[in-house]
């Protein structure tokens, strides 16, 4: 334990009173203020585009939402399967998502993930060549994830975010999740071609494993 580590210790016993009190306003308000603010975004979104999505009731739960465009083909009545779709995640050591990383402390934050259907190994093959796909989706300010698909960081202002508490309406500070779902939902021909790239992959795949089966056959003429 260095000197630094010692202080904070002391200041946080010296003023645990006014740290437990902060502590417990940041759990409480922080669902019933930003958890529910996150969630009517995606609400939002998902019924301006007519989509899928799930019902989350704060911000611990899964929170995705996908286009009716990037459904698999079914005739099940089943709950509706995707080639692509996009959640909400935070990028903290801790798996529950917490104001910090709204804060951005630490390097922790928030990004948005567009998932794709395809295992790593297709995914990398996929992007190999695809250099316009690679720039559409940099363009939008997405990074590369081979083992996920592309990731979207969303920035806040801190100052933004306390001032919503204080005010109760966290809808500026919040702009900018809104304003990061609506770019990657209006570019329609970037995840257009997105899919068209995944079924050509998964197409080849089919036909290339459909030719290993039929090979024994062939050779027993």
């Amino acid at each position: 334990m260095d000197d630094v580590d010692s202080d904070v210790g002391a200041m946080i016993v010296q003023n645990i009173e006014v740290f437990q009190a902060a502590f417990e306003y940041a759990e409480t308000r922080m669902n019933d203020l930003l958890g529910k603010k996150v969630i009517e975004i995606f609400e939002a979104q998902q019924k301006q585009i007519k989509g899928d999505g799930d019902e989350p009731e704060e911000l611990g739960d899964i929170i995705s939402i996908a286009s009716p465009a990037w459904r698999i083909p079914s005739d099940s009545d089943a709950t509706p399967e995707h080639k692509i779709w996009l959640t909400f995640e935070g990028t903290g050591d801790d798996e529950k998502i917490w104001l910090s990383e709204f804060a951005g402390v630490q390097g922790a934050g928030i990004v948005l993930k567009l998932s794709t259907v395809l295992k790593k190994k297709q995914f990398r093959e996929m992007m190999k060549n695809n250099f316009e796909l690679q720039d559409g989706f940099r363009s939008l300010g997405m990074t590369i994830d081979p083992g996920v698909g592309f990731v979207l960081p969303i920035k806040f202002d801190r100052e933004l975010l306390a001032q919503g508490f204080a005010d109760e309406d966290l809808t500026e500070a919040l702009e900018p999740l809104a304003a990061g779902l609506r770019h990657i939902f209006e570019a329609n021909e970037l995840t257009t071609a997105l899919l068209q790239a995944i079924f050509a992959i998964e197409q080849a795949q089919s036909i290339s494993r459909a030719s290993v089966v039929a090979a024994p056959i062939s050779s027993q003429r």
